[in-house]
């Protein structure tokens, strides 16, 4: 009869291991999909993560990994291939094309992209199709 016993501990101790590996596991990944329409920008303190907003008030750190942008990883594609066209410095100077994002926050009707070769912020309006891209993040 004590041999049974220690297989019955056995499982026990099998399924209490297993249940903390899951409970644990989800508080890295919640599954939800989270669009930064509000703002996306990477960390300064860990360069595989990222800021992603969906509204000024909820901040989700998250993998960029699991974030895309029209179907691609970021992480994959890199940072860098975010462009922007038609952007100026405040309103002045003529419109300039190909702004790498470093970050951005989205407006109204423009985002303001702080570029990453070209230092500084930039504001390009939303009537130019390619600056209303908003990256998607999973594993936040």
């Amino acid at each position: 009869m004590a041999f049974m016993n220690v297989f019955h501990n056995g499982y026990k101790t099998l399924a209490l291991v297993a249940l903390i590996i899951s409970l644990h596991s989800g508080q890295f990944v919640t599954g939800k999909e989270i669009q930064c329409s509000y703002h996306f920008g990477l960390t300064r303190t860990d360069a595989r993560k990222a800021s992603c907003m969906q509204n000024a008030f909820e901040d989700n750190l998250c993998w960029l990994t699991g974030c895309t942008l029209d179907g691609q990883t970021v992480g994959s594609r890199g940072w860098n291939t975010l462009l922007f066209d038609d952007c100026t410095r405040g309103g002045v100077g003529p419109p300039t094309d190909g702004i790498e994002g470093q970050q951005y926050f989205r407006r109204s009707d423009e985002v303001e992209v702080e570029g990453s070769k070209t230092k500084g912020w930039w504001t390009c309006p939303f009537s130019t199709p390619v600056n209303k891209q908003t990256i998607t993040c999973h594993l936040c």
